[in-house]
């Protein structure tokens, strides 16, 4: 019998695509059978919705208490997408097509490794003499890059190992 898990990967999505995944699950959810006492009503997540859709909009002017309100309403709203994936995965854990119903994603569950693609540079910077301030795009199942540095046609110099 497997074990599904329902993916958290919802609060790495920028501020538009979260908002467009929230709004399926509550579509999915809404008059699902198979989820009929949800831990906050989805009512109260679609609230949330729409007070982040107004903050969203509104932040896009800038200022800091327009950002702050933007941050509240996004944490809010994040709350109650947890408490409906970890009901949904509570009564879904056996069943995938169940999970999937909600309008949430099941984690994966392949754990093999795989080889990573090649790094691209986005952007160098000269932040002062001597240093040197690289970003690197990323790359799937990568957890951080390590540099190397080389001067002319000299040795690689171990760089750094960054997140």
């Amino acid at each position: 019998m497997s074990n599904y898990h329902v993916s958290l990967r919802f609060r790495r999505l920028a501020n538009a695509p979260l908002a467009t995944f929230a709004g399926n699950v509550i579509e999915r959810l809404t008059g699902n059978p198979a989820f009929p006492n949800p831990p906050v009503t989805l009512a109260e997540v679609t609230d949330r919705l729409a007070r982040f859709r107004a903050a969203l909009a509104a932040a896009t002017g800038g200022g800091l208490m327009l950002t702050a309100i933007k941050n509240e309403a996004l944490a809010s709203l994040l709350s109650g997408l947890y408490q409906l994936a970890n009901y949904v995965r509570g009564l879904a854990s056996n069943d995938l097509a169940m999970l999937l119903s909600s309008g949430f994603d099941a984690a994966s569950k392949n754990r093999a490794q795989s080889a990573l693609g090649q790094p691209v540079v986005l952007a160098i910077q000269n932040v002062m003499s001597g240093a040197l301030w690289v970003r690197v795009g990323p790359l799937k199942n990568a957890r951080g890059y390590q540099a190397q540095v080389r001067s002319g046609d000299g040795p690689c110099l171990e760089g750094g190992i960054s997140p």
